[in-house]
């Protein structure tokens, strides 16, 4: 394109970083377009970012845009919470962002709930997320499934125990049936009258196929249940049974 006359502006050169192969690639190309009189933007430094090999770099670029009056955006910080360590350093980035008055997103909570749990008990996490002025549902399931990867099962029915009607949810009910029907069923047993335990077993009996118990548990789970959304999902499931 330069051959042709045309000269290359921010977006060709970010597109161009896209590409590179790695940090220092990336970094070869953002020295370029200080070269040629590119102005800079918050995509460039994003995407810089998105290459670094580590916390540590990527944390040098958000200071470097910093230092050129480039403010960081949403985008800036989910890349940089996507290179922390662990769940405390991403829970300091999250702090941070917020500091500097910008507000997460689905997307900044799913990648903070990829990260090691280790340490960390479910009901702690949900008392610690519920605190948050934005709290959506959808990024637990990151975390249902970091407790899986972990092996702690029990800690990943806790949020499905309040969260069941999560893809996550539903795939841990099918995977791991026998520890489901034990943990809901315990706590059924100790309160017939717990909606979430209910409503649970009725879910777990729906994914593998024992219709007859899923419809037991579901017409019990909508008498207790006081939200429309989840009376509208049982609603769904007995229609398909019949």
């Amino acid at each position: 394109m330069k051959a042709e006359g045309i000269q290359p502006d921010v977006v060709t050169y970010s597109t161009l970083m896209n590409l590179a192969q790695d940090f220092n690639s990336g970094r070869e190309v953002l020295q370029e377009m200080k070269t040629e009189g590119i102005l800079l933007n918050v995509v460039t430094y994003s995407t810089l970012m998105n290459l670094a090999q580590d916390f540590n770099s990527g944390r040098e670029v958000l200071q470097e845009m910093k230092t050129e009056g480039i403010l960081p955006n949403v985008v800036t910080y989910n890349t940089l919470m996507n290179l922390a360590q662990d769940f405390n350093s991403g829970r300091e980035v999250l702090q941070e962002m917020k500091t500097e008055g910008i507000l997460p997103n689905v997307v900044t909570y799913s990648t903070l709930f990829k990260k090691d749990l280790t340490g960390i008990s479910a009901d702690e996490l949900l008392e610690w997320y519920h605190q948050q002025d934005f709290h959506p549902d959808t990024p637990l399931q990151a975390a249902i499934s970091q407790y899986r990867t972990k092996k702690e099962i029990k800690q990943a029915l806790r949020i499905v125990l309040s969260f069941p009607h999560l893809q996550a949810s539903q795939k841990l009910f099918r995977d791991c049936s026998e520890e489901s029907l034990a943990y809901f069923k315990e706590l059924f047993d100790n309160d017939h009258d717990n909606s979430n335990a209910v409503y649970g077993l009725g879910l777990v009996y729906w994914e593998i196929g024992n219709k007859n118990e899923a419809k037991i548990y579901l017409i019990k789970a909508k008498i207790l249940s006081t939200t429309i959304r989840r009376n509208k999902h049982i609603d769904s499931i007995l229609e398909e049974i019949g």
